[in-house]
């Protein structure tokens, strides 16, 4: 409870008022909203104390990347807390869109990985798990560890689970290989075919609103020279071996305005045309088939890392590009 003494409280909230017959019926009303505040807290706690049956709501809530991390936590948790794990898909229904609430988000966890299972929480768990069991803060780790219900809203990373891990939870290529077709199989055979194919993924869209952009100090022109120092470094770093770079991004026609069309005559690069955005898994999938990677922000590039299986790739990335 909030305070320690609300007797002492009620006294005083009641005091103001002037009769006394109203002052004391006010008193027992708030004495028994107290009593039931407390009765309530009791149950809850009683209620939510290990003991038989282990129970958890993710709530589902991001772009593909968010999705990826979050089922993954889902996972984790099954295997080491022994949980059973629901998951809050409501988000994608009643908003969907991202920061600036422009890009449409889809759950797409499903329609990529097709040989997984997950429960979806109803409408009425929700509710109940919202109002009770509701964290988005702390050790989720620790609370796994010593609570029985949990309504999660939180941002688990997927970079922060271990590689082999999300491999042997989810394959990407066993699930997307055999649906490749026109461009993206073209792709994705020029990719795996180059014996030095970089995935560069930029980042646009809602990137003034996402935390990440405040490694460029929120500016533009400070992210276009990373990328291009990003480049440039990359071919320093692949020599004797000429690289090609391969483009993907979320505004295409941004990344061909402001950095295809001033890098230097001698790079050679071509870039994913993928207008469907529904199906925003495949560009994920053929990243991952590159040899090397270059990151800007966000955690789309990391999630495609995750699947990428060449044990000597070479990532550069706003954390590294300095230590190189």
């Amino acid at each position: 409870m909030l305070y320690k003494n609300y007797t002492d409280l009620v006294n005083k909230l009641v005091w103001i008022i002037p009769k006394k017959r109203k002052r004391d019926n006010m008193r027992n009303i708030l004495n028994d909203i107290v009593n039931t505040a407390y009765k309530v807290e009791y149950l809850i706690n009683n209620n939510n104390s290990i003991n038989d049956k282990d129970y958890i709501i993710i709530n589902q809530c991001d772009g593909f990347a968010g999705q990826l991390g979050k089922y993954i936590f889902g996972e984790f948790v099954k295997d080491n807390y022994n949980k059973n794990v629901k998951y809050d898909t409501s988000w994608y229904s009643i908003s969907g869109l991202d920061i600036e609430k422009k890009e449409k988000r889809k759950f797409d966890l499903l329609n990529c990985f097709e040989d997984i299972k997950i429960e979806i929480a109803s409408n009425e768990e929700i509710e109940i798990y919202k109002r009770l069991f509701y964290y988005d803060s702390g050790d989720f780790y620790d609370l796994c560890r010593n609570k029985k219900r949990l309504y999660c809203h939180f941002h688990p990373y997927i970079g922060s689970f271990d590689k082999s891990y999300v491999m042997q939870k989810l394959d990407m290529h066993k699930n997307l290989h055999h649906k490749l077709k026109d461009n993206n199989l073209n792709l994705y055979n020029e990719i795996i075919n180059h014996p030095a194919s970089v995935a560069v993924h930029i980042r646009r869209g809602d990137i003034k609103a996402h935390g990440g952009f405040a490694v460029f100090e929120n500016n533009d022109s400070i992210y276009k020279e990373y990328i291009f120092k990003a480049i440039y470094l990359m071919i320093e770093k692949l020599k004797p071996i000429k690289p090609k770079f391969f483009f993907f991004s979320n505004d295409i026609n941004w990344v061909k305005n402001n950095i295809l069309r001033n890098l230097k005559k001698e790079v050679e690069y071509t870039y994913c045309n993928n207008d469907n955005k529904d199906t925003v898994y495949f560009d994920m999938y053929l990243m991952s088939s590159a040899k090397h990677m270059i990151f800007t922000i966000g955690a789309f590039s990391n999630a495609a890392y995750m699947f990428n299986k060449n044990k000597n790739i070479i990532v550069i990335s706003p954390d590294n590009i300095n230590s190189l």
